[in-house]
């Protein structure tokens, strides 16, 4: 994962700042601590070195305006793959965390203020009557492995709510800087391929090949990739902020686009026939399944020969 740039108007120059290295863990977490919205989210701290019930330790716990638990785990340098699997053991704790067991843990945080008026406080509304304990998960670090990138983007595509935040410190004549980004992995042999600072690629890239090899069909008609694509993004967007979907006009236009790369599904206009008769299990993930037997004409992706193989 490459540096963050930044930049320092110095005069009548500009000058690049390079990031400092050899932040204490503890550092970074009381600075977090004192404005976590430098994740890119309005939290409210509940908890620091929160002692699981397997005796581990989360580094910050917080809430979101919906009263919806974070973990947040800090490393100080390059995030390893191991990261991944920490912090869904916290969350799995988390989730087993009952209302009243978050009361307890933000007592014992801040003994001398309630829950209530913390929360007031910080978002301007009262306290949901139940807290959300299945979390939201935060990993934040100087940089990332690209094995990490991938798996964070694997379980977003499985609808875990989990980010990677890349936060790095710099200085400057005595004064110190952050610059946070949400992380992507980066490109593969497919990815690289795709055009250049195009926005959503990445999201379309990770939508598309959560669900291709998944298709029992050899037709998947334009409206229920589309249906597909919103329920992905609906999953993997809870408790994290992002874009809104694209619609199904600009979603076919990006998927038409990496498929011109993958070349493994073909955009047509078919009659479906038998390239839908098969039972599709990813209709199950739907409210209402698409009404397939009756379909005329219709447009979509088809299955290439190179996509059977």
């Amino acid at each position: 994962m490459t540096a963050i740039a930044l930049w320092c108007a110095d005069g009548g120059q500009l000058l690049q700042l390079q990031p400092a290295s050899g932040i204490p863990e503890l550092t970074l977490e009381s600075q977090i601590e004192s404005n976590p919205s430098i994740l890119g989210v309005q939290l409210l701290i509940i908890g620091r070195q929160v002692v699981t019930s397997h005796s581990k330790r989360v580094d910050l716990l917080a809430l979101d305006e919906f009263a919806r638990v974070h973990v947040i785990e800090l490393k100080r340098d390059e995030a390893p793959r191991t990261v991944v699997a920490q912090i869904l053991e916290y969350g799995a704790w988390t989730s087993s965390l009952s209302t009243r067991d978050v009361y307890r843990i933000f007592t014992r945080y801040s003994p001398t203020r309630s829950l209530e008026t913390a929360f007031r406080r910080a978002f301007s509304r009262p306290m949901p009557a139940e807290v959300e304990t299945d979390p939201a998960l935060l990993i934040v670090a100087d940089a990332f492995l690209r094995d990490t990138s991938l798996a964070v983007n694997y379980l977003q595509g499985q609808g875990v709510a989990i980010r990677a935040v890349q936060l790095q410190r710099y200085t400057h004549r005595g004064m110190v800087f952050f610059a946070a980004a949400q992380t992507s992995p980066d490109p593969g042999p497919v990815e690289a391929q795709l055009p250049p600072h195009d926005p959503v690629s990445s999201e379309i890239s990770a939508f598309w090949h959560t669900y291709e090899h998944r298709f029992v069909w050899d037709f998947v008609p334009a409206t229920f990739v589309h249906d597909l694509y919103q329920h992905w993004h609906e999953r993997r967007s809870a408790g994290i902020p992002r874009t809104p979907p694209l619609t199904q006009w600009a979603l076919t236009r990006a998927l038409r686009r990496l498929g011109r790369v993958t070349k493994a599904w073909t955009y047509i206009q078919a009659r479906p026939g038998t390239m839908m008769s098969a039972y599709e299990p990813l209709t199950e993930l739907l409210p209402e399944a698409p009404a397939v037997l009756h379909l005329g004409p219709t447009r979509g992706f088809r299955r290439t020969r190179k996509g059977r193989s």
